[in-house]
């Protein structure tokens, strides 16, 4: 049973990971970074942790062409490693070396969860003692899924991360606009910060 439920919500990751949510709105929840003041990375592998390797292509292609556009050259990750599933730290660390990578971007699933989203409305021009009864009663109401995914910006060179941002999501029903938006979100945070 605990394996059909990760291998659920490991499906659901990308798709929803990839997803921009409600208005294509993706912002991040939480941040930390490190106190590294070294100069911009120049060449960033791009992992997205996930055992479907379409989806894992779909968002390392997504995230390595944001970096691009920011001036960096990135490449997936499952260019040099096709394996699907978790690959041996050793692997990892051969094909960093041999694309001359000095840093890793991993992205992984956080949390799957239901979120309400309410609309609100008014009644304009109706004595203030009804208006003002219905003025917090939602018009509607609808339950999205909200996803929350976690990515690690890593020095190569030291294995040290450099920063890690969790990114909160609303699942869209445009996938593949969804995917660049998030990714977009990832790679401007990552230039802002100055690490690339």
């Amino acid at each position: 049973m605990m394996k059909s439920i990760t291998a659920v919500a490991l499906r659901a990751w990308l798709l929803t990971l990839l997803l921009a949510g409600l208005a294509a709105c993706a912002s991040t929840a939480s941040s930390w970074r490190s106190d590294y003041t070294g100069p911009a990375f120049k060449k960033v592998m791009v992992i997205g942790v996930s055992n479907d390797s379409a989806q894992r292509k779909s968002f390392e292609d997504a995230l390595a062409t944001a970096l691009r556009a920011r001036g960096v050259v990135a490449f997936p990750s499952y260019q040099a490693l096709e394996d699907v599933g978790q690959i041996p730290i050793e692997r990892v660390q051969k094909a960093i070396d041999a694309n001359q990578a000095d840093a890793v971007a991993v992205t992984r699933l956080k949390s799957i969860e239901p979120e309400t989203m309410a609309t609100m409305t008014e009644m304009p021009g109706f004595p203030g003692w009804y208006s003002t009864a219905w003025s917090g009663v939602p018009a509607t109401t609808e339950v999205k899924t909200a996803v929350t995914v976690e990515t690690t910006f890593w020095d190569a060179k030291t294995q040290k991360a450099i920063w890690r941002g969790t990114t909160k999501e609303i699942k869209g029903p445009d996938v593949q606009a969804s995917i660049e938006e998030l990714a977009g979100h990832i790679a401007g945070t990552l230039k802002s910060n100055g690490f690339i």
